[in-house]
């Protein structure tokens, strides 16, 4: 088939070593990319590669013979042809165009929307020989051998995770899915990785598929294609999945597939193997519009019920295959592989094990990748049992994550927020159109003749309101990938919800241990099971009713000395004494205290699912990353509080002293930093609103406005001449420095060479502040925002805090002066006395605004000088009016304001 030539990733930085030995089917390479490289779509800096084989000489052929007995199972056989006998007499060609398949089939993946298989692309080594490359992917292999830490021979090991999650029901299901469609018939499970963390799961090494033969006679005349791949149509496919596969077009999906470009020397898909693809696809549509006629369930959800579906039919399907375990039953397979093996470890010998391993790895067709999957983990559990030095147990914990470029994820990240923005603005318009649509005026009928009537115009109308909220719900689900890869490779600003939910989730465990050894009496127990009651009695009276002077009720800051020692004045009618507080304080943080830290982890673990249904916002995210943090702190203070009052008396004094000592110190700093964020943030709130206010009434045209624009795009042609040409005057182009007002009058006098009036001169300024002054504003703004929202307790830093303390008062007082000078412009021009009161109001502001942030960084530094040392860093000096040196704190370098101008009919800013 004809085909263009593809583009072929450069990897000529990149560091790549070979990982298999020439006597595995194929050759694997690592190629890794430098920090700042990548080679997948969200920032993989590493890949797999397998080198293009050309077997069409004896030589090549006996080098690359395991790789040209694999690819053989594609192409027709003689059902009474011997497997390698065959494959080695008809050896010629039978691998070229392995590396477009493994393409074809991410591709097909893309067009799908499922999102299972790795991203597949070319690549050429130092040699330039044409490569494959298999973008890493996060998680760990089902299936896999594991070298022993003492060495010796490999183990088989199968992934230990829970099959009955969901979410890795339904993964595999998508897996089987895109599989059945590509033709794929090497989905054996080393090919499959799961990612215990998310329950994602990927197919890797995808170049066995698109078959030139039926896929029937694949299944039929290849013994071990029945253990790689699935005989039938899958068995459960999941609603959501269905519609996506109906969505799918035939004539589209042929039409991607014959004109896939491949690069010189690769073989793309012959059309025998296009129409292959095309008619699974259809078959596939058939089946899911009739499921009961074709054998097959769409389910709502994946659950207990359709896990014990899949593997029933596995079980079946195992014990029809028996072969060395005649005669033995065989346990359930699934509950072996959780882990439930007290039964069939009691009634079955190892030697009856061995013989089930073997017909279980061997001689099993598996029914569904679920059922496969679960077969390998009851494998593996048996053989560690009765082959131990061949099978093995592989812990979750041992998974990877596919190593990242944070430079390009962060590049990646802000693409999509702004096209994000530039969605929300186009919908917006949308909707505003819709919405004078339903009583359209004379101009709007007229406009819509274009579309050919109003309801026409509703109709494209709804269109692109339609595309635009889809475009928008991707974009949001890229985010919700993006962030915790993000996360994890330190981009900052970036939050990882579910990892946070995962250790939420180990969080509340740890409350329930600090509760347990506060209940466990110690002995020195002084207050009798009587005395306890009436202060429990009273306990709740002052927890209910009078908690306010020890602390908000309900929260984790309440005085428990206190509230224990008033709780035995009202109680028992005498003073507290030192040995019991105590014991009281043990009893109060068990009973009230890890209640409110447990109900504290509920509530954020309900917000952060629901803010996974409502759609990724950065903004919540920050801030459930913000309550995260301080109940993680909250924990470890009660850790430590817990730990100190189960020690003995003398012990405890000591470590007591030094607790409270030490979490005086950690509160006093985590309220210091709350409260330089929150004031940073309220600031970037203030100064983003000004600069985008004063951005649209700049670009509002205004009636009074009088040069056409050949006059305008002169002057404007001018002042970016004098920009250039006179910087010490007008100030450098770029800078928020700029003297508009300057440029304007003289880029005007010079461009149309006669005397401006007062509106004409304001016209000329509005649109140099629009053109030359506004991007400056809004790249610094962007800036300043990012390095706002990547604050957090746990990058805190006062010296780079007060550094970014300097540039938003900096930039506040420079966007409230050209906000007020833009306000100043948008009104008509005034009379000279109008003018001279503007210009007092003008030069009242700027020095209001100048003291102001003169106050405050004086402030600033004072504030940051005193508690510099709690992270470890040199005490700045007090500031100094005289003192122009630089130091922690920020000092700005911008030249002072100049004075209003008073004796012209227009304002000067600068």
């Amino acid at each position: 088939m004809p085909s263009k030539s593809a583009e072929v990733i450069d990897s000529s930085q990149a560091n790549v070593r070979q990982l298999s030995s020439a006597g595995q089917a194929s050759v694997t390479f690592l190629v890794e990319m430098p920090e700042n490289m990548a080679v997948g779509e969200t920032g993989e800096r590493r890949g797999f590669a397998k080198p293009q084989y050309d077997v069409s000489t004896s030589a090549a052929r006996k080098a690359a013979e395991e790789v040209t007995y694999a690819s053989a199972r594609l192409f027709p056989k003689p059902a009474d042809q011997d497997d390698r006998n065959w494959t080695k007499a008809n050896a010629a060609d039978r691998d070229r165009g392995l590396l477009a398949r493994a393409v074809a089939s991410s591709k097909v993946d893309d067009m799908l929307g499922l999102n299972c298989v790795a991203q597949e692309g070319y690549t050429r080594n130092a040699q330039g020989q044409l490569m494959g490359l298999s973008v890493e992917v996060d998680g760990a292999q089902v299936l896999t051998k594991v070298t022993p830490q003492g060495g010796g021979a490999d183990v088989l090991c199968a992934l230990n995770v829970d099959y009955r999650d969901p979410r890795i029901q339904k993964g595999l299901s998508d897996l089987e899915v895109t599989d059945y469609i590509t033709g794929q018939i090497d989905r054996h499970e080393g090919n499959i990785v799961i990612n215990p963390d998310t329950g994602k799961v990927m197919g890797i090494d995808n170049d066995l598929a698109f078959p030139r033969a039926d896929r029937a006679d694949v299944y039929a005349g290849w013994g071990e294609v029945k253990c790689n791949a699935v005989g039938t149509l899958p068995q459960q496919i999941h609603m959501d999945t269905a519609k996506k596969v109906l969505a799918m077009n035939p004539q589209e999906m042929e039409r991607m597939l014959r004109t896939l470009p491949v690069p010189q020397g690769c073989n793309a898909l012959t059309q025998e193997e296009v129409n292959g693809a095309c008619q699974r696809l259809q078959e596939l549509q058939a089946a899911i519009r009739n499921p009961a006629a074709a054998g097959i369930e769409i389910v709502t959800e994946f659950n207990q019920q359709t896990y014990d579906a899949a593997i029933d039919k596995q079980q079946k399907a195992i014990v029809a295959a028996q072969q060395w375990s005649e005669g033995v039953t065989i346990p359930p397979i699934g509950t072996a592989a959780n882990g439930e093996r007290s039964d069939w470890e009691v009634k079955l010998s190892k030697e009856d094990m061995g013989a089930i391993t073997n017909d279980l790895r061997q001689y099993t067709p598996k029914t569904s990748y679920l059922g496969g999957a679960v077969k390998f983990q009851a494998t593996a559990e048996m053989g560690s049992i009765s082959q131990p030095d061949l099978y093995g147990v592989r812990q979750p914990e041992t998974a990877t994550q596919a190593v990242r470029s944070p430079a390009v994820l962060e590049q990646k990240m802000q693409a999509l927020e702004a096209e994000k923005a530039a969605l929300l603005t186009k919908l917006d318009g949308y909707q505003n159109r819709l919405q004078k649509l339903e009583d359209p005026s004379k101009g709007l009928v007229l406009r819509s003749l274009r579309y050919g009537s109003v309801d026409g115009a509703r109709e494209a109308f709804l269109s692109k309101e339609n595309e635009t909220s889809k475009r928008l719900r991707e974009i949001t689900q890229e985010m919700e990938q993006l962030h915790p890869m993000a996360a994890r490779a330190g981009v900052p600003g970036a939050v990882n919800v579910p990892a946070m939910q995962d250790e939420l989730t180990r969080m509340k465990q740890r409350v329930q241990d600090v509760q347990t050894s506060l209940q466990q009496p110690l002995g020195n127990e002084t207050l009798s099971a009587t005395d306890m009651a009436k202060i429990q009695r009273e306990l709740n009276y002052i927890l209910q009713d009078k908690a306010e002077p020890y602390g908000k009720r309900g929260s984790l800051d309440m005085d428990l000395k206190g509230v224990a020692e008033g709780a035995v004045v009202s109680g028992l009618d005498r003073k507290c004494k030192k040995e019991e507080t105590m014991q009281l304080e043990r009893f109060i943080t068990s009973a009230v205290q890890t209640p409110i830290l447990t109900q504290q982890m509920d509530a954020l673990m309900k917000d952060m699912e629901a803010a996974g249904k409502q759609g990724f916002n950065p903004q919540t995210a920050a801030d459930l990353a913000e309550r995260f943090q301080n109940l993680s702190t909250e924990l470890q203070q009660t850790e430590l509080h817990a730990a100190a009052m189960n020690l003995p008396p003398v012990s405890r004094q000591q470590i007591a002293k030094d607790a409270n000592a030490a979490l005086a110190a950690e509160n006093a700093q985590l309220e210091f930093e709350s409260q330089a964020m929150d004031e940073a943030r309220h600031l970037m709130k203030d100064i983003k609103a000004q600069a985008e206010g004063m951005e649209m009434r700049n670009s509002r045209p205004l009636a009074h406005e009088k040069l056409d624009p050949a006059a305008m795009a002169a002057i404007q042609a001018e002042a970016a001449k004098l920009l250039v040409e006179d910087p010490d005057t007008y100030g450098p182009p770029g800078s928020l420095d700029m003297d508009i007002q300057t440029l304007a009058a003289q880029a005007a006098d010079t461009a149309l060479d006669r005397d401006l009036t007062p509106g004409e001169l304001n016209q000329v300024e509005r649109a140099l502040m629009k053109e030359h002054l506004h991007p400056v504003i809004k790249a610094e703004v962007k800036q300043l925002e990012k390095e706002v929202q990547g604050l957090s307790h746990k990058n805190f830093d006062s010296a780079k805090m007060a550094t970014l303390a300097g540039k938003l008062e900096d930039m506040s007082l420079d966007v409230n002066v050209a906000s007020a000078r833009s306000r100043v412009l948008a009104q008509p021009p005034a009379p000279a006395q109008a003018v001279a009161l503007a210009n007092e109001s003008l030069r009242n502001l700027k020095e209001d605004l100048k003291a102001e942030a003169i106050d405050d960084a004086k402030k600033a530094v004072l504030e940051f000088s005193k508690e510099g040392g709690k992270k470890g860093l040199d005490k700045p000096a007090a500031p100094d009016a005289a003192d122009n040196s630089t130091g922690a704190s920020y000092k700005s370098s911008r030249p002072k304001i100049a004075p209003a101008d008073t004796t012209s009919s227009s304002i000067r800013t600068k």
